[in-house]
C-alpha cells in the first residue's frame, strides 16, 4: 500500500470504529505536521496534507463554531492554524487540483465585506460559481499573491470537506452585479411610468434606455471570464472588487 495512503486510512478506519461524528479535534500528530506550514507561499505541503487527511474523517451532522474574522486572520494566522471555523461567501470560481490531489477542489469565495479567500473542498461536491455557502473550515495558512498593479496581497486559506457545505439563499446577501438587474427592471418601469403621465415625458424615455445600456454595460465588465490561473484570478477579483468600491 502507497505510505501517502495510509494516514488517511487510519483516520477513516478509526472514525467508524469509534463512531466519531461531526469534526474531531486535531490529533497530536496532526499538530506536529501543521507546525511545518509557512506563511505568504502559495504552495501546499505537510500542514495542507495534514488538514486534507483530517478533513476526510469528518462526518455529520456538524456543531457551530465561531465565525472567521478574516481579516484578524490575516494580522495573526500562526495563532489560529488548525482551528475551526464557520466560514461564509459566495462562490466566485472553482478549480480541481492535480494529482496527489484528486479529490480536492479549490474555490475562490468572497464573503459579504468583500474580502477574498480560498476554500479547498475535500470530497466530491456539485456547487455553481455564484451561489452563496456556509460551512465549517479549519485555517491552513496565508498566501501571498501578487496582482497585475504589482501590489502584494494577502489571503486567507482554508480546508473543508465536501459534507460540511450548505447553499444559502442567494437573495439574503447583496451581490452587485446580480441584484443590480432585478432593481435596474424595477426603476426603468416607474421611470418609464412616471413619464408618461408627467411633463417631461421626452424626458423620461430618452434617458431611461441610456442609463440602461451604461449599466449593463457595467455588469457585463464586472462578470467578464477571469483567468485560467489560479493565482492570475485570484487577484484580479481583489482588484476589481477595490475598482467596484
Amino acid at each position: 500500500m502507497y505510505p501517502e495512503i495510509m494516514p488517511q486510512m487510519y483516520m477513516i478506519i478509526l472514525s467508524i470504529i469509534l463512531g466519531v461524528r461531526g469534526v474531531p479535534s486535531l490529533d497530536e500528530s496532526t499538530q506536529i505536521r501543521l507546525q511545518a506550514t509557512v506563511d505568504g507561499r502559495d504552495s501546499r505541503g505537510e500542514g495542507f496534507a495534514a488538514l486534507v487527511d483530517h478533513a476526510r474523517s469528518w462526518q455529520p451532522p456538524f456543531d457551530d463554531a465561531q465565525h472567521a474574522n478574516l481579516r484578524r486572520i490575516m494580522e495573526e494566522p500562526s495563532l489560529v492554524r488548525g482551528v475551526l471555523f464557520t466560514i461564509e461567501g459566495v462562490v466566485q470560481q472553482q478549480s480541481s487540483l492535480r494529482s496527489p490531489w484528486d479529490d480536492v477542489n479549490e474555490w475562490f469565495v468572497r464573503d459579504e465585506h468583500g474580502v477574498l479567500f480560498t476554500l479547498y473542498v475535500v470530497g466530491e461536491i456539485d456547487f455553481s460559481d455564484g451561489m452563496r455557502v456556509t460551512s465549517l473550515a479549519r485555517f491552513y495558512k496565508t498566501i501571498s499573491i501578487q496582482g497585475r498593479d504589482n501590489q502584494v496581497r494577502l489571503y486567507p486559506t482554508f480546508v473543508t470537506s465536501s459534507s460540511a457545505i450548505n447553499p444559502i439563499a442567494n437573495g439574503s446577501i447583496l451581490w452587485f452585479p446580480w441584484i443590480l438587474l432585478p432593481v435596474l427592471a424595477i426603476a426603468s418601469i416607474v421611470v418609464f411610468t412616471l413619464g408618461r403621465i408627467g411633463k417631461h415625458k421626452t424626458v423620461g424615455r430618452q434617458f431611461t434606455p441610456k442609463q440602461t445600456e451604461q449599466v449593463l454595460d457595467a455588469v457585463r465588465d464586472s462578470t467578464s471570464t477571469l483567468p485560467d490561473n489560479p493565482a492570475q484570478a485570484l487577484a484580479t477579483m481583489y482588484e476589481q472588487s477595490e475598482e467596484e468600491s
